[in-house]
């Protein structure tokens, strides 16, 4: 399967880390950035997860870039009971993990 690219890197790159680009690193995720960064890795309604997006665009693959990229959204996907609770761990790693998926799109799509 060919991966587009430019389409991972803009339903997946650009939106994981929407709201998490806005804190800075490590910093305390207040509750109303918090909602909204929830939002964007694990969807809303009917939305798919970031994680069932990135899937659905990516498939299998061997290349080592989307490989960590999927180790990260599992990571995010792990926390998400947690970061509904409230955990301060938890909401600041998933918006480490969110950045660190953007910026490795953005690489990938551009190498």
């Amino acid at each position: 399967m060919s991966v587009d690219r430019e389409r991972v890197l803009h339903d997946v790159g650009k939106y994981v880390a929407r709201t998490a680009m806005n804190l800075p690193e490590g910093a305390l995720v207040a509750p109303a950035l918090a909602e909204l960064m929830l939002r964007d890795v694990y969807g809303r309604g009917d939305e798919p997860r970031m994680s069932e997006t990135f899937d659905a665009l990516v498939g299998e693959t061997d290349d080592p870039v989307l490989g960590e990229c999927r180790d990260c959204l599992q990571e995010i996907d792990a926390l998400e009971g947690d970061a509904r609770a409230g955990d301060v761990d938890a909401l600041t790693r998933i918006a480490t993990l969110a950045r660190s998926i953007s910026e490795r799109l953005k690489a990938w799509a551009r190498a």
